[in-house]
């Protein structure tokens, strides 16, 4: 993300990365922005000017998308912002956000408070012992490292998605149990 309009405080898409589950780039691409950038937030985004001008058009980002999460199962860290910039939905029961996953919204070892989201940095080296966004962050970096705290707690994950839909089929057909 970059800034767009005053202060540059309204961010706009300006990468996507699409990994596979064996960790290929099956989309790296710079987005086109419509408006001025206001902050490139180079720091932390690693974006340049020169790479937006020559990225794609939004739509055409948005279709690629599309196409390739379409009965798919999508993977990542703060999922709902990310579609919110590509301005897509996605079926809640094939999104696995490791900002939502009950093990990643408490630190290890601390008493248990209030599930809260927490810094993809932070879970990957408590996690994954990996050390990532050691200065500006990339996307195929970011994809990875929740691609692989995914993968460490599959069974768990999966078995919780598996209630939540038979909770969801109970709750609309009017059932209890």
């Amino acid at each position: 993300m970059v800034g767009v309009g005053p202060y540059g405080h309204t961010s706009a898409l300006a990468r996507v990365c699409l990994i596979s589950w064996n960790r290929s780039i099956l989309l790296d691409t710079y987005v086109k922005i419509e408006e001025p950038v206001t902050d490139y937030r180079t720091y932390i985004s690693g974006i340049e000017p020169s790479d937006i001008h020559h990225g794609l058009p939004l739509d055409l980002v948005r279709k690629l998308v599309l196409g390739m999460i379409q009965d798919k199962t999508l993977i990542g860290h703060g999922l709902k912002c990310d579609l919110k910039a590509l301005g897509i939905t996605h079926p809640w029961y094939r999104i696995r956000d490791t900002t939502k996953f009950p093990a990643y919204t408490h630190t290890k070892g601390e008493p248990q408070k209030k599930p809260q989201a927490r810094k993809l940095r932070d879970l990957a080296i408590e996690h994954l012992n990996l050390t990532i966004q050691d200065g500006n962050h990339c996307p195929i970096e970011d994809a990875t490292a929740a691609l692989e705290l995914y993968k460490i707690n599959y069974r768990k994950w999966e078995n919780l998605v598996k209630y939540n839909i038979r909770k969801t089929n109970r709750l609309l057909n009017g059932t209890k149990k």
